[in-house]
């Protein structure tokens, strides 16, 4: 009986090892799966964040992007009327009506210069805004003459402001 209980023993010793490596693989395979599983997801999320992030770069792109633009009409329109108050006190300084036809004359020989530097600011609108001032009345046929001339040169419509 001795050797019967310790055959019966020794097959039961030889089972539970079988089925304790058993247990082992299913454990390793278990924890290999749950590995994967786990960089499937980790890499999902990341990129997941990386569109996310791409979309909020975008975003801020285009913001700044409008931001500069807005800036730049901004500087831009400053600097007109920097360049019309200068070119207003300069006339205003001028006392000899003479002198000042003498000087609109030279304005419209030197037409072509004038509207090369218009044609270098990309307005958006259709009509395309110029201040004319004058310390002196100007003759209705000379503010004519002056916006006809740079109209068919710019081959735009301007709108003319007057100053006087």
């Amino acid at each position: 009986m001795q050797k019967r209980q310790k055959k019966e023993a020794q097959e039961l010793k030889g089972k539970y090892e079988e089925e304790s490596k058993k247990l082992q693989e299913m454990h390793s395979q278990m924890i290999e799966q749950t590995r994967e599983e786990s960089l499937k997801d980790r890499n999902k999320v990341l990129s997941e964040a990386e569109k996310d992030a791409a979309k909020i770069i975008e975003k801020e792109k285009a913001l700044f992007d409008a931001e500069k633009m807005r800036t730049e009409s901004e500087l831009k329109n400053k600097t007109l009327e920097i360049a019309s108050a200068f070119a207003s006190n300069l006339l205003e300084d001028i006392s000899d009506e003479e002198l000042h036809k003498a000087i609109f004359r030279k304005l419209l020989k030197e037409n072509e210069k004038i509207v090369s530097d218009i044609s270098k600011i990309e307005e958006k609108g259709e009509v395309l805004p110029i201040g004319l001032a004058s310390a002196y009345p100007l003759k209705p046929d000379d503010i004519k003459m002056f916006q006809e001339t740079l109209e068919s040169r710019l081959a735009k419509k301007s709108e003319y402001y007057y100053d006087c």
